[in-house]
This record gives C-alpha cells, structure tokens and sequence, in this order.
C-alpha cells in the first residue's frame, strides 16, 4: 500500500505498507500534515469518490491481485474558525447590539449586515459604516476575523432666535439639542456658538443637521 498526501502543500513523509493476501492487518498511523487543513482518513480516489477508509483502520484483501499495489490518498477536510461582528456607536466600543458570533471555514467569506430599528438612550441609530470592511475571508487566526459595524445618533439643534447674524458668539440659549449623547450636551452647548456650519438664525424655528 502507497499512501499519497493528497495535497501539494502537505508535509510529511510515510513508507509504504505490505500486507499478506487475506490476513487483516491495521493501516499505518497518518503522519501528513497540512496548515488549516484536518485529515479525515483515505480514499482509493484522490477525489474522494472510491473505498474510504479510516486512520489505522484494519483492512485485508485491498486488491486481489498477487503483488498488486493500491494507493491510499490523504482526505482533506477546511478547519472552522470563529468570527465576532461587533455592534458598536462610532468612534467607541459601546455595544448598541449583540455580537454576533460563528464559525466559518478557513478562506470562506463572511458579511455583516447593519440592523436597522436600533436605539441607543432612546434616541434612533443610523448606520454609518464597517470596519475593516463589510466581508472578510476567515483566516485560522480568530482574532482576525472581526467585523465593526458603527452606527451614529442624527444630531439636530433647533435654535429659537429670530435673525441672529454670526458673529463668532454663542447663541442666547434660546435652542434645544437633540439626538446627542446625555454626557456630550454640555460640550454642545459650549462649542455650539462657534460651530462655523450655523452662520445664521432665520426661521423659528430651524433644525440644523451636525
């Protein structure tokens, strides 16, 4: 018996196995190797379509043939690796949403999906975008195989003053914000007057989108 590693990238080396007509005798132990890959036993075909057979299995009468030759090809199977998709608000690592976790096959693709419907302080989320990408291939490492999804709160100020021209000082107070987060609103408030996008109050009143 010939024992083929199946697989170019393969290592490993085995000798070649002799067996007596009709005595049952346990085949040699693999000793092929294969990065990302899990040996699950052999085949006749190196396509996996003939006799099968496990790992020292013990076998007889592989071939009727006196002095025939039969060669056994390593099967290969894809090991699994575990992902995570991250939900989380821009720019932090606050969860917004449950992870989500699985496995996947090394070199198979995975793709997050941002939900839709999401809340954070009751104010509604939008998405805004994926880190690194929104597909990656799966790789042995896990720690790789992450996905961030980001989502932003719609920041509105709704300003009261009536015909105030930009002069580079804050509004009178006459505003409300919403859609910021609870422990942001005090930086808003301080910063809001210079914010170069609100250059004038006309209309009472009038949402400004940040």
């Amino acid at each position: 018996v010939h024992f083929d590693k199946n697989a170019e990238a393969a290592k490993g080396s085995m000798e070649d196995q002799e067996f007596v007509y009709d005595v049952a005798q346990n085949l040699t132990a693999n000793a092929f190797t294969r990065d990302n890959y899990t040996f699950i036993g052999w085949n006749t075909a190196a396509d996996g379509r003939g006799d099968s057979y496990e790992d020292e299995e013990s076998v007889k009468n592989l071939t009727a043939e006196d002095g025939g030759e039969v060669t056994l090809y390593a099967q290969w199977q894809l090991n699994n690796s575990e992902y995570t998709i991250h939900h989380y608000l821009k720019g932090t690592t606050t969860k917004v949403a449950e992870d989500e976790t699985g496995e996947a096959q090394v070199g198979s693709e995975v793709t997050a999906t941002a939900k839709t419907g999401i809340q954070y302080q009751e104010m509604d989320l939008t998405f805004d975008s994926y880190y690194p990408t929104q597909t990656i291939t799966i790789v042995s490492d896990s720690g790789e195989n992450v996905i961030i999804v980001y989502y932003t709160l719609e920041l509105k100020i709704t300003a009261g003053t009536y015909s105030k021209p930009y002069d580079g000082t804050p509004l009178d107070g006459d505003y409300t914000v919403t859609g910021a987060l609870s422990e942001d609103v005090s930086a808003i408030n301080t910063l809001l007057g210079t914010a170069p996008s609100i250059t004038n109050v006309s209309e009472s009143p009038k949402e400004y989108l940040t």
